[in-house]
């Protein structure tokens, strides 16, 4: 009987990737001395109602639940519901999503016993061994909880300072999950130094210590190494917030892998302003073959409204960058904001024309309809509320744009990409996936 069960959620429309929350919690716990099973429900195909009854056969005291995407939170929290009914567990919840908006979900989900605040490896070991033992747990640190109908929050937890002192994540459903995806995923840093007003990254870490915290270079190549000889994996994304935050350590990465003649193709994410040409050139030796590339918007009082510290002339230099270097890019983009302006549109299309000539067939078809989310913690969410402009609330999150011919665009877009989608559900094509180029493509394999 498995002391802890953590649970992957099901959620309609979600692609599935190997999701590294889990799997550092299930690592962690284990290195502690409990014995933890991992439900992957979205891997399994379950829907939830199916979902809660085989999880609810397991007898576990405690299920911990990730709840990844705020787009997603009402039908996980749903879900939650629903397995409390069958079993008689402690249920908790974290995530980044969780973290700011735990009041609300308490408030609303009385199925949750806790949300673990901030990272779980430590919080949710100390909660468990507290649970296990018969202790009272409400003392744990970066907790919040429902007592005598109010919300109670315990004290702050200091993030964990030290990457490399966490045991490498659990990697149970690795083989199903890249027999399906062809995809293995790591993370090498927790945290970004930017400050875009739509990203919950810097606020969630700098709640808890440095906004930024690196793994080493040996520590990296290490699992990266364990990946490729102990599960077979040749092709690999970095989910960092921005791979390249350190240009040094990028290149002393690429020089590990070199050293050790690791022969793997990998995907990373980057800010345009690290984008150098020397050091992509050694990423791109090392086995580097497609960006994630945060460019967000190709006018410049768009970028400066986002606060994103870049030029659209940046942009376009770090696009030619990639093109000569030959490496595929998928690109970050918000085309609609509630400021966004007729002449923003037209600039933001006139971008993306320039783009797909600069990048040919090696970009990612930019998705014209992105509008910027209002995401729990955010810059943008705060401004939204502060002007009268947030409507809804956590679960469902909106607002109006300022200008009603960019509305009428948005709306027309949308419902225009959504005919699209369900016309080439209809009839699909013998087209490779796009995601797959990267990995397949001939010329430029290790």
């Amino acid at each position: 009987m498995p002391d802890v069960v953590l649970v992957y959620p099901p959620m309609r429309g979600v692609d599935h990737f190997e999701h590294l929350g889990i799997p550092y919690l299930a690592s962690f716990l284990r290195s502690k001395g409990l014995s933890v099973q991992i439900v992957d429900a979205q891997l399994e195909g379950w829907k939830p109602k199916r979902a809660a009854e085989e999880i609810s056969k397991i007898p576990a005291r405690i299920i911990g639940v990730t709840v990844p995407f705020q787009e997603y939170a009402l039908e996980v929290l749903n879900f939650i519901t629903t397995l409390k009914r069958s079993t008689g567990a402690h249920l908790v919840i974290g995530g980044i999503f969780p973290s700011f908006a735990y009041r609300e979900i308490l408030e609303s989900f009385p199925a949750v016993d806790t949300v673990v605040i901030g990272e779980g490896e430590e919080t949710l070991y100390e909660l468990s061994k507290a649970i296990l033992e018969g202790k009272d747990w409400r003392d744990v640190k970066g907790i919040a909880y429902v007592e005598d109908g109010q919300v109670r929050v315990t004290q702050t937890r200091s993030s964990i300072r030290n990457l490399d002192s966490l045991p490498f994540p659990a990697r149970d459903h690795l083989p199903r999950i890249y027999e399906k995806t062809n995809l293995s995923s790591m993370i090498t840093s927790r945290g970004c130094y930017a400050s875009c007003t739509f990203c919950s990254v810097v606020p969630f870490y700098s709640q808890f210590g440095p906004k930024v915290r690196l793994r080493s270079p040996e520590n990296v190549v290490d699992e990266l190494e364990e990946l490729v000889k102990g599960y077979k994996v040749e092709n690999v994304v970095f989910c960092d917030a921005n791979f390249t935050i350190s240009k040094e350590r990028a290149a002393r990465i690429a020089e590990e892998i070199l050293r050790r003649k690791i022969k793997v193709r990998y995907a990373i994410e980057s800010r345009v302003t690290e984008v150098d040409e020397e050091l992509f050139k050694l990423l791109k030796e090392s086995g580097l073959r497609r960006v994630f590339l945060g460019l967000e918007s190709g006018s410049q009082t768009m970028l400066d409204r986002f606060r994103k510290g870049v030029t659209v002339q940046q942009n376009l230099k770090a696009l030619e960058t990639m093109a000569k270097l030959d490496l595929y890019v998928s690109p970050g983009f918000i085309m609609f904001d509630d400021e966004t302006t007729l002449d923003e549109v037209i600039e933001n299309l006139r971008f993306v024309r320039l783009a797909k000539r600069i990048m040919s067939a090696k970009i990612r078809p930019i998705d014209i309809t992105n509008k910027m989310l209002p995401l729990a913690g955010t810059e943008y969410e705060r401004k939204l509320k502060e002007k009268g402009k947030y409507e809804g609330d956590v679960f469902d999150f909106r607002y109006k744009m300022n200008d009603p011919v960019v509305a009428f665009l948005y709306h027309f877009s949308v419902t225009f990409s959504k005919f699209l989608y369900a016309a080439k559900k209809l009839f699909p094509g013998s087209r490779l996936n796009w995601d797959e180029l990267w990995m397949r493509d001939q010329t430029s394999s290790n």
